[in-house]
């Protein structure tokens, strides 16, 4: 009599083996996982010129927001580390924009 594991037939007692090295590569799989967790979700300290560092203040904006799309809320220069190296100054400035959705406006960095 034979048995079945994935698309081949073998005997009984091969495939039960087949399937307990199936189980517990699974298993060891999920517990890999299970003890990576923690290490991949804990927040690294970010080098601030390559990455998501938190949203600076100046990106905060507690004023009501102008109806239509375009108006420059505040712009300031950026500091020598973030500008390119071949531009000759660096800016930063936050306008209205729209949501994408329904056309309301928001505050749109850029």
């Amino acid at each position: 009599m034979r048995g079945v594991c994935g698309p081949f037939l073998m005997e009984p007692r091969m495939a039960g083996k087949m399937r307990r090295i199936i189980e517990t590569g699974a298993l060891l799989t999920a517990i890999l996982f299970v003890a990576c967790a923690p290490v991949m979700a804990a927040k690294v300290a970010q080098d601030p010129l390559q990455g998501d560092g938190g949203v600076s203040p100046f990106y905060l904006w507690s004023d009501d927001i102008p109806e239509f799309p375009g108006q420059m809320l505040r712009q300031e220069t950026l500091p020598n580390a973030l500008v390119l190296a071949n531009a000759s100054e660096g800016r930063r400035i936050l306008y209205t924009s729209t949501d994408g959705h329904g056309d309301r406006p928001r505050a749109a960095p850029h």
